[in-house]
């Protein structure tokens, strides 16, 4: 009758157990969908279309002016002219004819504020393989 009473008891603290274990399951479940939705909405943050490049569609670091008034990143666009002769806007496919390209300081410091901006009231979670 005590071997009995163990093995009952043993099965007991293994399904209190297990049953504590499907809670913490649960419970995990349930932070880690709550942690997907907050990367998500960080994720989606609105970031102003003048900021993005029209030929990359990223977040622009060195942005400049063509001569027919568009901005560029500048990688970009001395990448996408490469070859061409004369050099031409990719929007407007207006010839440069010799003006070189301008820095677009207005534009720079704009996503700088935006990005300092960001920093300050973004929320960082720790990366858990997800």
């Amino acid at each position: 009758q005590e071997d009995a009473v163990r093995t009952a008891a043993h099965q007991l603290a293994i399904a209190e157990d297990q049953e504590a274990l499907g809670h913490w399951r649960a419970l995990g479940t349930r932070c880690v969908t709550v942690i997907r939705r907050i990367r998500s909405a960080a994720a989606s943050e609105v970031v102003p279309e003048h900021f993005l490049c029209p030929i990359t569609h990223v977040v622009m670091e060195d942005p400049v002016i063509t001569p027919s008034g568009y901005t560029y990143e500048r990688f970009a666009i001395e990448r996408w002219n490469e070859g061409r002769d004369p050099p031409e806007d990719p929007f407007t496919r207006e010839a440069f004819n010799g003006v070189p390209l301008i820095p677009n300081r207005v534009i720079r410091d704009a996503i700088e504020h935006f990005r300092m901006n960001e920093r300050r009231y973004s929320v960082r979670l720790p990366q858990w393989g997800m």
